[in-house]
């Protein structure tokens, strides 16, 4: 989660390794839905 929301900071986290991107403020939905994404199974890692 970060303060930092230009096209070029969310590139940047992205390429780091990061697995998500989220803006502050987050609301309560946007905040689940990123673990949804983050805690889905991912296809051919059976």
């Amino acid at each position: 989660m970060t303060a930092a929301v230009t096209p070029e900071d969310r590139q940047r986290c992205l390429a780091a390794g990061m697995d998500d991107f989220l803006t502050k403020p987050a609301s309560i939905e946007t905040i689940a839905g990123a673990i949804r994404r983050n805690m889905a199974p991912h296809r051919g890692s059976e």
